[in-house]
């Protein structure tokens, strides 16, 4: 019963990500890397969990759904997959303010808030009209061929701005508690 809930919820993601795909490989306009996105969704019953609300995983899943959706419509994202680099998660960090219930429609608005010299990052907000109801703060790199780019690479290389806008106070102290996560392992 459990292994058939789980590929359900699977292949709706599959379906959101072919329709996504489908509708960008229409679309021949790009947006600026730094304009935000939104992309609109139903919660339908098979996105719940026993609570009758969005399952806390498919929040990650619908954020993967809007950096692919990124990469498809700016001229950095499809630089990006042309140069056949591979944007891989580093960390993400979640906060659940309000549930979205079943059927509720919303919209995940995707930003790429800048980067330094190695990580991007990213924040998706979850939107019920004007109110949030969740937000994920997303760090990662590029690689190629095995390698992680910097982010002047990446920059460079995609004809885009090489300089960042300012990050958020935010990210620097995510950063600052990934970093003090990493020297405790290593101390462990």
């Amino acid at each position: 019963m459990i292994n058939n809930r789980l590929s359900t919820r699977t292949m709706n993601l599959y379906l959101r990500f072919l329709w996504l795909i489908m509708r960008q490989l229409l679309r021949r306009d790009t947006n600026a890397m730094l304009d935000s996105q939104r992309l609109h969704f139903r919660v339908w019953p098979h996105d719940c969990d026993i609570n009758l609300h969005l399952t806390n995983s498919r929040y990650l899943g619908f954020g993967d759904l809007g950096r692919l959706n990124f990469l498809l419509t700016t001229r950095f994202g499809r630089s990006a997959l042309k140069q056949r680099w591979t944007g891989v998660v580093n960390a993400q960090v979640i906060t659940y303010i309000r549930p979205l219930a079943p059927m509720a429609c919303f919209e995940m608005e995707t930003e790429l808030l800048g980067w330094d010299e190695k990580y991007w990052y990213f924040e998706h907000r979850f939107l019920k009209g004007e109110t949030l109801h969740a937000s994920i703060l997303v760090r990662g790199v590029f690689l190629s061929k095995g390698r992680v780019l910097s982010m002047q690479q990446v920059t460079h290389l995609s004809g885009e701005q090489n300089i960042s806008p300012e990050l958020p106070e935010r990210i620097h102290k995510w950063r600052d508690l990934l970093r003090q996560k990493r020297q405790d392992a290593s101390a462990g």
